[in-house]
């Protein structure tokens, strides 16, 4: 490697460890945050190719890149949130992540629907102070179009009004 292309090499690796330092990350966010860093070096196609790869390598080799144990980082991290959320939102950002729909679905295939039916219960309940000047139906109207707005399903949606207000 001639002197310029280990100095692009060595700050390029350096931006990238900062990257994925603070958060996990997965291949596909880096290969993104890679190719951006590398778009904005003077240096032709075939070395900014070779570069990337190179990069990759290494931060496999260090450890860096395990889309398997981030995702079950991101796994845990969805389950013992506070913040609810549903499960589809989930695999929509899984598959934004770059997590192919096998991976995501063998690794959603364990929440149940009891878990996700628990999250909107309590955001439900958190809707529902705002509701508190509307009258039955309207109130019912409004509660399931947030759940659906959250990307809750339809079975959830009507467990979880039908069990915060039953028939008025």
């Amino acid at each position: 490697m001639t002197e310029y292309k280990i100095d692009t090499y060595q700050k390029v690796f350096l931006k990238i460890l900062n990257f994925v330092s603070y958060k996990p990350r997965t291949e596909k966010e880096i290969s993104d945050r890679l190719a951006r860093y590398l778009g904005s070096e003077k240096i032709s196609v075939e070395e900014k190719e070779e570069l990337n790869e190179k990069i990759l390598f290494q931060l496999k080799e260090d450890g860096y890149v395990d889309d398997k144990k981030t995702a079950k980082q991101y796994l845990n991290s969805y389950l013992g949130s506070q913040r609810p959320g549903s499960i589809s939102r989930f695999k929509q950002a899984l598959k934004k992540k770059g997590f192919k729909e096998t991976e995501i679905s063998d690794l959603t295939s364990n929440i149940s629907a009891e878990q996700e039916e628990i999250k909107a219960l309590n955001e439900a309940k958190k809707r529902l102070t705002r509701l508190k000047n509307e009258t039955g139906f309207i109130k019912k109207a409004k509660l399931t179009n947030f759940l659906y707005s959250k990307g809750y399903s339809a079975n959830t949606i009507k467990s979880v009004v039908d069990t915060l207000l039953p028939l008025q």
